[in-house]
């Protein structure tokens, strides 16, 4: 009895302390995915934030995996998680027309990314966030070239590059953050360190972003994708600091209490953790 009450009283504290050492999400995301959480497999990839809904593979599935992921530089070493990994060209995840839209003048774009390899065809395509039709305002996240993250954000008539000196190496997971005040700057984040300081953009929070794809600029450039995984997307609309985003770097490393209030936290990892 007494060695039970002992264990039980050691778990309790185990789950204090790691509570207590590791925050929350920032809430208020319009736009979440994490392949950890997605009961929707393999049909769709659910929407984790408030509006809810989910986005289908545009052609072929990306698979899901599970394995190491390892970012010394902020911390992480998870052992065993899952992330979605595209092996082929046209696998990718993305809807024509996501309800609900993305409303946004401030903002923040935060992704966990792993580049696998060369290119399927000519670049490789990570992320699009647009209009319907394309083109009068938002985001095209890519590589023409190399390892180094290009980023395009339309506002308007204008067609603005942003020079982010995001490193993508092959094989090496990472923690990518954008985020924009309106007309005031935009700052990139790589693993929790600021690397890149633009010109803000005057976004219209009028004009709803209704075209997602994952692994894409568009669902017109499918067979573009990128060879790589992603486990983890988020938008917001404001721009979250640094301090912020260094929160949500700890609350999904660690044991976190996750948006639909439940504890982060099974009899597995517990037994892991000693």
């Amino acid at each position: 009895m007494r060695k039970t009450i002992s264990i039980l009283g050691t778990t309790f504290f185990l789950v204090t302390i790691c509570l207590a050492a590791h925050a929350d999400i920032v809430p208020g995301a319009v736009f979440y995915l994490d392949a950890r959480d997605n009961p929707t497999h393999p049909d769709a990839w659910t929407n984790l934030a408030e509006d809810g809904g989910s986005i289908p593979p545009m052609a072929l599935k990306p698979a899901l995996e599970e394995g190491p992921i390892k970012i010394p530089d902020i911390g992480f070493n998870e052992r065993k998680t899952k992330y979605y990994t595209s092996r082929k060209s046209a696998e990718m995840y993305g809807t024509q027309a996501w309800n609900p839209p993305l409303s946004l003048d401030d903002w923040t774009i935060e992704f966990l990314v792993r580049r696998n390899g060369d290119l399927f065809r000519e670049e490789h395509q990570l992320l699009g966030i647009n209009t319907l039709p394309e083109g009068r305002q938002g985001f095209r996240l890519g590589i023409r070239g190399g390892d180094t993250l290009g980023i395009g954000i339309y506002h308007g008539n204008a067609d603005m590059g942003i020079a982010s000196n995001v490193r993508l190496e092959e094989g090496v997971w990472n923690w990518v953050a954008l985020t924009g005040e309106d007309k005031k700057e935009i700052l990139v984040y790589q693993n929790g360190k600021r690397v890149s300081q633009q010109a803000g953009v005057d976004f219209d929070k009028k004009i709803p972003l209704r075209v997602i794809t994952i692994g894409s600029f568009s669902p017109g450039e499918k067979n573009r994708n990128f060879n790589g995984s992603f486990a983890l997307i988020r938008v917001y609309d404001k721009a979250l600091s640094q301090n912020e985003l260094e929160q949500n770097i700890n609350a999904w490393s660690g044991l976190a209490v996750q948006p639909d209030s439940k504890l982060a936290i099974t009899w597995g990892m517990l037994k892991a953790s000693r």
